[in-house]
């Protein structure tokens, strides 16, 4: 078989059933968007095209096709002879090494992919040798809306609304190791998805914006997240507290299992909610029995998540985590976080421009001001802030230079990926930030989020 993948990655070598579709040739192509990256690894640096392009040699709208393509995904994930995947060894498939060749993404193009259910079936395949599982959100703010096994909507925000550059879910102890995007249908103009490398922005931050970098490192990130009641439509954050891919029960999650959700009383609610905030916060490696004077102990660590109940029913989730991991693979250390999406988010659009001016005091006495007047629209957006060291709740405004510069910096690294139908966008979550411009017309992105358990085991700070 071949696989027709030039100097990233060899061939696959492993026998095939005679009874299975023949692969389809996968060739390098090209794109206007593309940027040459010198990308840092513990082996030096690597000069890459990103994204790295492919497509299949001969493209055509045929079943026959599909099928091809659908094996040239399952070929793409097989590891070699001897090689088990599992939560202490890394992957060594074909697909891996093009991911690490091309710094952490890969753009399918030309693909027979046509709906929810292709993209279903190439991701499964792509998943069937890697070791790949499929996500299962914790805290999510966005709405999702299942389309086929493992791919819902991409955030469901209005075309007007853009989206900031981020890790997939860096603001939690919980996030994917892998998403990918499928293009079902493209706009007329605009709707770009900006990529960044993390691996370089971590390097432009500690050059250019250096007590910046070791703010977040040392002390870390708090995002305070606020989740509406119920589901608010059409907004990029208003997934209800109580979904089970926020901070509500699962099926077996309830406190008094034979009585359902809905009927239960508003006290058993919170509190299934609240333990939920823990259990995440135990996750990112909180400790309820730490000492928060313990300075051995990051200070993000040392204080875990918060709550805070708003007088309409809505929650605010305190989350910290740090803003800097190593990537296990390439063995440097990754930018892995959403403060750039939250400045966005917050209504901070351009460098330069103004944080409106309740958010230039500490998260606390904001949310005791909601809680006293529930003065702003609900689900509102807060900016992310700086860790406090010194009381249990005293998290404090970014540095606005910080706010400035870190705008200039992420925005000059960004390269603009454009769509077309079928087209697959494949993202290391922990190598690669992205984000979305607004658009006009008829764009519709599906999202399937995978994890790696190397990578969850390895990337845990």
């Amino acid at each position: 078989m071949s696989l027709a993948l030039d100097s990233a990655t060899s061939p696959s070598t492993h026998a095939r059933d005679p009874s299975e579709q023949a692969s389809a040739r996968l060739i390098t192509g090209e794109a206007s968007y593309q940027r040459k990256l010198s990308i840092p690894t513990r082996q030096g640096r690597q000069l890459v095209s990103f994204p790295h392009i492919l497509q299949p040699e001969q493209p055509r709208d045929t079943a026959v096709d599909l099928a091809r393509f659908l094996q040239t995904a399952k070929e793409l994930s097989q590891q070699p002879a001897g090689v088990q995947i599992s939560n202490h060894d890394a992957d060594q498939s074909p697909l891996r090494h093009l991911l690490t060749a091309a710094g952490g993404v890969l753009k399918f193009e030309k693909t027979p992919l046509r709906s929810a259910h292709d993209f279903s079936d190439f991701m499964h395949n792509l998943a069937a040798g890697t070791g790949w599982l499929p996500h299962v959100d914790k805290g999510l703010m966005v709405l999702r809306r299942p389309h086929a096994k493992n791919v819902a909507t991409a955030n469901e925000g209005p075309p007007t609304q853009a989206i900031g550059s981020h890790n997939e879910y860096g603001l939690s102890s919980h996030y994917p190791s892998y998403i990918a995007f499928f293009c079902l249908a493209s706009p007329d103009t605009g709707g770009q998805t900006p990529i960044a490398s993390s691996l370089r922005l971590y390097e432009r931050f500690e050059s250019e914006l250096n007590a910046y970098l070791q703010a977040i490192t040392k002390r870390g990130i708090a995002f305070a997240i606020h989740h509406p009641r119920g589901n608010v439509e059409g907004h990029v954050g208003g997934n209800s507290v109580f979904n089970a891919n926020s901070f509500g029960p699962n099926e077996q999650g309830a406190l008094q299992p034979e009585v359902p959700f809905a009927q239960l009383p508003e006290e058993s609610k919170r509190a299934i909610v609240e333990e939920n905030v823990r259990a995440l916060a135990r996750e990112g490696g909180w400790d309820e029995s730490a000492s928060l004077d313990d300075e051995s102990v990051a200070v993000w660590k040392r204080r875990g998540y918060s709550g805070h109940w708003m007088p309409d029913g809505s929650f605010i989730v305190v989350q910290r985590t740090p803003g800097v991991r190593i990537h296990p693979i390439f063995g440097v250390p990754s930018y892995f976080t959403n403060v750039h999406t939250r400045f966005i988010y917050a209504g901070i659009d351009k460098a330069g421009q103004q944080i409106k001016p309740h958010w230039r005091r500490n998260l606390l006495d904001l949310v005791r001001e909601q809680q006293a007047e529930q003065s702003l629209a609900s689900p509102f957006q807060l900016p992310a802030y700086i860790v406090g060291n010194t009381t249990l709740e005293d998290d404090t405004p970014f540095d606005q230079e910080w706010i400035e510069e870190n705008l200039r910096i992420t925005a000059e690294e960004q390269v603009d990926v454009s769509w077309n139908v079928g087209d697959v966008l494949l993202i290391d979550n922990l190598a690669v930030q992205h984000g979305r411009r607004p658009w006009e017309g008829d764009r519709r992105l599906l999202a399937s989020l995978w994890d790696s358990p190397f990578l969850q085991r390895h990337s845990r700070v």
